[in-house]
């Protein structure tokens, strides 16, 4: 049987291999393999019997990743024109149309009026 020296370099452990009852879990290895050398989770005690568990940076970034969005009407997109007035600025999602805040406060029957061909 081969040793391999453990992941910090202390005592060599003997590799065990996986059981080939659950091949679903054995395509996780690349993952596991990644946070462990990364240093994204750490061991709850020394002994054989040792939990897992997320490193805190690691676990506020998840947090921070399952809150809830922010509703459409609040986001702001940059790089869009206004489809009322053309205006290149930043724009709210109001009707399924970017709006610039002008256009957004302006009453409806004014913005049909400004859409509409003026007379000769």
């Amino acid at each position: 049987m081969s040793e391999r020296a453990d992941l910090d370099g202390s005592e060599p452990v003997a590799p065990r291999t996986v059981e080939a009852e659950d091949p679903v879990i054995s395509r996780f290895d690349p993952m596991l393999r990644s946070l462990l050398a990364f240093g994204l989770v750490e061991a709850d005690g020394d002994d054989g019997t040792a939990q897992w568990r997320l490193v805190p940076a690691v676990q506020r970034r998840l947090q921070s990743l399952v809150s809830p969005a922010p509703p459409a009407d609040k986001l702001i997109y940059f790089g869009h024109r206004c489809g009322s007035c053309g205006e290149h600025a930043p724009t709210r999602i109001s009707s399924g149309t970017f709006l610039c805040d002008a256009c957004r406060t302006t009453p409806v029957e004014e913005l049909i009026a400004r859409r509409q061909p003026r007379p000769a």
